[in-house]
């Protein structure tokens, strides 16, 4: 791999997409993507967009955890953009919150739902 190729993937770390990180990196997606074609390089990329998404989740989660959602329209936000991080998160996941179990129990119970996609 290049200095460049390596850039890049940093960059999909932080990003998570391989567009805005090609951009951010001055790199045509047209150059990513034939760079893609190399099976080392297109693990490398995927490894660092599951990096990502698991970096994401997990912050989202800690602010679940924290109780910081209070305001609606920024859990909405948070709620989509962990959607497209990992299409797992969907609407039609059901959780059951219940006073007995507590909110760990209920994270715990959100988090193996998610695994099982």
């Amino acid at each position: 791999m290049n200095k460049k190729q390596l850039e890049v993937v940093e960059k999909v770390k932080e990003l998570g997409r391989i567009s805005p990180a090609a951009k951010a990196c001055g790199e045509k997606l047209a150059t990513v993507n034939a760079w893609m074609k190399d099976s080392a390089y297109r693990a490398l990329i995927a490894d660092a967009q599951v990096e990502y998404k698991d970096e994401f989740v997990g912050a989202f989660l800690d602010k679940v955890k924290r109780d910081e959602f209070r305001n609606s329209a920024i859990a909405t936000a948070w709620i989509f953009s962990v959607k497209q991080a990992d299409p797992s998160f969907n609407d039609k996941m059901k959780i059951d919150i219940t006073a007995d179990k507590g909110v760990a129990d209920s994270i715990e119970e959100f988090r193996k739902a998610v695994r099982k996609g």
